[in-house]
Order: structure tokens, then sequence, then C-alpha cells
């Protein structure tokens, strides 16, 4: 199924974010600060600056009542507040995020077709910082993630939240593993001999097409 062009994980973060606070007024400010007490960039590839601006672009778009509060001992603010329309968008979204089949791609396998090229110790070397960085990622998450997650309110109420770490984890754990596998086949290979070979076939080819 394709994606609704204006559907985002952001979008729907801070949609679904919202409605935590439905029917009350609340502050960009204060949505963000919950945004980053949550640690939403683990999870979703956006910055704070993108969250206001879709924020923003949200409130354009008629999903919220936007008020500008002004108050005599604090800056000017603006608050948010749900619409009916916001309401039904939410559940599109989130929805939407749920029925779309994703595809994966990794930056890493475009290489993979042209490793004859370069040189064999700089490779193992960069295989070898990429299992490091997973590695040290996955320490955080379990050190770090999963008892934060564990230990917030409702957790064991709404317990999904838990999975997204536990999603990240097995990630990693996989990725490891084929970085080692990468790493064993790498160092397994006689690059000199490979590309000599491939360039013998290739003359033995090119006769076969003139004989032809």
């Amino acid at each position: 199924m394709k994606k609704n062009s204006k559907s985002s994980p952001l979008r729907t973060f801070i949609l679904g974010l919202i409605t935590l606070f439905e029917g009350d007024e609340i502050s960009g400010y204060e949505l963000g600060k919950i945004a980053k007490e949550w640690h939403f960039e683990n999870y979703i590839k956006a910055s704070q600056a993108s969250f206001y601006y879709h924020l923003k672009q949200l409130d354009k778009e008629g999903f919220f009542e936007s008020t500008t509060i002004k108050d005599s001992n604090r800056p000017e603010r603006m608050v948010y507040k749900f619409t009916p329309k916001g309401r039904a968008e939410t559940i599109n979204q989130l929805t939407n995020q749920l029925e779309f089949i994703q595809d994966y791609y990794f930056d890493i396998d475009s290489v993979m077709p042209f490793l004859l090229m370069l040189n064999k110790r700089k490779i193992l070397k960069l295989i070898k910082k990429q299992i490091e960085a997973r590695e040290d990622n996955l320490k955080f998450l379990k050190e770090t993630t999963l008892p934060r997650i564990k230990s917030a309110p409702f957790t064991d109420l709404n317990p999904f939240s838990f999975l997204i770490a536990e999603h990240h984890k097995l990630h990693y754990q996989v990725e490891i593993k084929f970085l080692e596998k990468f790493y064993e086949m790498v160092d397994g290979i006689d690059f000199a001999k490979n590309i000599a070979e491939i360039v013998k076939r290739r003359i033995e080819m090119e006769k076969m097409k003139i004989k032809k």
C-alpha cells in the first residue's frame, strides 16, 4: 500500500502527542519539552527544528486551534488545542502508518558490488568501526533506554513504547551479526587473485563474442 503523501512518522507523533492533552491547551514549547523527554529522535528521524516546523504546518492545515497568550510575567506564547478535523487526522495518520508496508534499503548495500576496488585492510577497519558503533548503541539501549522506559508512568498499562526499544534492540543485534559475517567474508577473500580472475574471464568472454 502507498503511504499518504502527507503522512510521516513525525506528523503522526505530533498528532498522537497532542491527543494526550485533548481538551486542554498546550504550548509548542511544552510539547517540544515532552518530545525531548521521550527522546523521540531515537526512533523518528527528525530534529527539534523539524518538530516545530511540522507543528506549525499542522496548525496551518486546520488540525489545531492556536491562540497567542500574553502573560505579564512570561513571554508571549502560542498554545494549541485539537479541532474535530485534527482528531480525525490523527486516526488517519495512525492507521496509515500501520497499513504501510515498508521496504528496507541500507546504504551500505550500495557498496557491495564494488568492494574489490578498495583496499582490503581499510574495508576491515571500517567494518570493525561499524560493529563497535552498533555495540555501543546496543549497550546504551540496554543500560539506559530500556530501564528508563520501564520506569516511566503508565508503562504497565501502555507497554508499546517499550516495544519500540525492543524493536531497535533486535535490529542492532541482527546488524552486528550481518557485519561480523561481512568482516569474515572480506577477510577470507584474496582480492588480488579475484580481480585477476575477473579480468581473465572478461577477456575470455570477449573472445567468445568475436567468434560468434
